[in-house]
């Protein structure tokens, strides 16, 4: 069976290793639990390691979270606002989903944070009609809105810049004078501003920073490079060989593989015995793109529904039926894999266990 082994150790240590940074930055840390999951182990773990806030883009997800941290439902669902979500911290970008929420007996539950578009493309009010939204939404006397938040390298993978966080600020500073009005909570994400924390280069008003990616993965997604500080490898997808053979394949002299039942008959061709392992898992059970195989020498080859085939011909192991392969996961694949009922989770609490 698939496993993913998830090192509890790693991640406490990364969290602390950020917090630390970011005290020296001012800032306080939310970590975006959405890539775990409904998962409440490392949720748990994640709180016990000294955290103030989470944030999840699935906010009932927190349903047995007890209100000890500020939960943040980074996107609620605007049918679901009558309902008793189980966040402290909501952000809403919608005029129409404000409107809602005013109307809801759980109203005044929830502190609401106002995301602006600041170049990612994806959810946020727009700079340009900004002002308006917010004469608009600060006249709602039922709400609670606390603040405001932009979002960097999300959508677009465009690297967030110093220039641009200053005029994530400005649009704060007008508002904050026009309206006389001031925000409690000022919040950038997500990992791809770790460079400018390095930096200390985060403007001294901003006083907050989501991150998950960083903590989880140890990867800056600006640079998809990973961070020296951090850990990697916190999480490791086992997958079993099921079958392990030669097999011979047609492969064109720009290394391309082809089938070995291909026409053959040009002389830009030649075939040669690879070693191939069918492993248990497939593309419904993870994203087999965002895999990095541990061992060098191994390549994926492709995967069908249930089924993943790697090359194993050119690593130093000699693998068998029965044995497992370990990879490294992406965002994206990681993401996937702790949702899957058919890949079993291994916890391991010290670093001195296997």
């Amino acid at each position: 069976m698939t496993k993913l082994k998830i090192d509890l150790h790693k991640i406490r240590e990364n969290i602390e290793t950020v917090l630390a940074l970011c005290q020296q930055c001012n800032l306080d840390l939310v970590v975006v639990t959405k890539c775990c999951g409904a998962d409440n182990t490392i949720i748990r773990h994640v709180i016990d390691s000294g955290v103030s806030s989470i944030a999840e883009s699935h906010p009932f997800n927190y349903r047995y979270i007890e209100s000890e941290v500020d939960r943040i439902g980074l996107h609620v669902s605007i049918s679901s606002l009558y309902e008793d979500i189980p966040c402290d911290t909501i952000y809403i970008s919608d005029f129409i989903a404000l409107k809602k929420l005013a109307k809801s007996s759980f109203a005044d539950k929830y502190k609401i944070v106002i995301p602006i578009e600041t170049g990612d493309m994806r959810e946020g009010v727009s700079p340009d009609e900004l002002s308006e939204f917010m004469k608009k939404a600060l006249a709602i006397k039922k709400l609670r809105i606390v603040g405001f938040s932009s979002n960097y390298c999300c959508l677009n993978h465009t690297p967030p810049s110093l220039e641009k966080l200053d005029c994530f600020v400005e649009y704060i500073r007008r508002i904050s004078k026009d309206f006389i009005y001031n925000p409690h909570i000022i919040s950038i994400g997500g990992s791809s501003l770790w460079s400018l924390m390095v930096r200390n280069e985060i403007p001294d008003s901003i006083n907050q920073i989501r991150m998950g990616e960083s903590i989880f993965l140890g990867l800056d997604p600006a640079t998809r490079m990973n961070i020296d500080t951090l850990h990697q490898g916190a999480f490791v997808l086992e997958g079993e060989i099921l079958e392990i053979r030669d097999k011979r394949i047609q492969q064109n002299y720009d290394n391309t593989i082809q089938p070995e039942n291909l026409d053959s008959n040009t002389g830009s061709k030649f075939s040669r015995l690879r070693k191939r392992a069918v492993l248990d898992f497939g593309y419904t059970t993870c994203q087999t793109l965002g895999l990095i195989p541990e061992e060098t020498g191994v390549k994926i080859v492709g995967s069908s529904q249930d089924l993943t085939v790697i090359d194993v011909t050119d690593t130093q192991t000699c693998f068998k039926s029965g044995d497992f392969v370990r990879f490294f996961l992406k965002y994206e694949a990681l993401s996937m894999a702790m949702i899957n009922p058919y890949i079993k989770k291994r916890y391991v609490a010290s670093s001195f266990e296997g």
